[in-house]
């Protein structure tokens, strides 16, 4: 908050649901929102289900097998040390 953040996303699987759980909604003092990542990740796949059922939307499968290009596999390679 002190470097002005606007909300706090609990960055792990089980600690988001407990602090829900715990009712902590919100950082004490500041009105600033506690977002449970897991929670989020549940809505936004219930929202997809809607999406495809009622529109036919879906994920494109465009490039879906197409291989990544040496110049990638090299960044890869080089940031594992694999070269």
């Amino acid at each position: 908050m002190d470097d002005g953040a606007e909300v706090v996303i609990a960055g792990c699987g089980a600690v988001g649901p407990a602090l829900a759980m715990a009712d902590y909604t919100t950082v004490v003092d500041t009105g600033c929102p506690v977002i449970d990542p897991v929670s989020v990740t549940i809505k936004v796949a219930e929202l997809l289900v809607d999406l495809r059922s009622k529109i036919g939307l879906s994920k494109s499968k465009v490039l879906t097998y197409r291989p990544w290009s040496e110049f990638i596999m090299q960044g890869i390679r080089k940031n594992f040390g694999l070269e």
